[in-house]
């Protein structure tokens, strides 16, 4: 009797995972290849890629931005880059990086951010699960917090190349309290750098084409 209860309560823990399963599926939380990166372009073992598109768009100011899928201050960043320099007609190439950063990101779904802005031509995203981008990145900038940069806005001007590693940025903000506080901004402080930014890179161009 014993033995056939085990049975039993083995069979109904099986049962019950398949539901859990099921329905975290359906919600696309579990990793998937069709729900879990949707449209980005996944960095599995290389950044090159990412260095690929940014190089493809020289023509044009370009921003680069690495965020967390479960930090919703990343969340907040790319709603105002979609509010504050994307409901115009600027020209800026966006580079968005979805990069697990944070403990949970396992847990939730970049195909939801990634859909703010899927469709836009100027917006290009990946997901990078390995962490690549940001260890370039806080090298790049010399990031002392933890050696792993995200939450991270950087901006490059037309022309600029990235060969061995990236160029050089013109500018960059984060929304990191255990990073540089130089380069710190949040809120309406990040939109209204992200635009004066966005602005003066655009102004740049103009007089070069001239």
């Amino acid at each position: 009797m014993g033995r056939l209860n085990r049975v039993f309560l083995t069979l109904l823990i099986l049962v019950a995972a398949a539901a859990v399963a099921l329905f975290l599926r359906a919600r696309g939380d579990v990793r998937s290849q069709d729900h879990r990166f949707g449209s980005a372009v996944r960095l599995e073992d290389s950044i090159e890629p990412l260095a690929a598109e940014f190089n493809r768009t020289a023509d044009r100011p370009r921003l680069l931005m690495v965020l967390a899928p479960a930090c919703p201050v990343c969340l907040a960043g790319i709603e105002t880059v979609q509010r504050e320099l994307l409901a115009g007609d600027s020209e800026l190439a966006v580079l968005v990086v979805w990069m697990e950063a944070l403990p949970y990101d396992i847990t939730r779904n970049p195909a939801r951010r990634i859909e703010i802005l899927a469709g836009d031509p100027r917006v290009t995203q990946f997901y990078d699960s390995r962490q690549l981008t940001g260890r370039q990145i806080a090298e790049l900038l010399d990031w002392s917090a933890g050696k792993l940069a995200w939450d991270v806005y950087l901006f490059f001007p037309a022309g600029a190349q990235w060969n061995e590693s990236p160029p050089q940025p013109t500018a960059w903000f984060h929304q990191r309290h255990d990073a540089d506080p130089a380069h710190f901004r949040t809120g309406p402080d990040l939109a209204e750098a992200l635009r004066c930014q966005a602005l003066r890179c655009q102004a740049c161009k103009m007089q070069d084409s001239h």
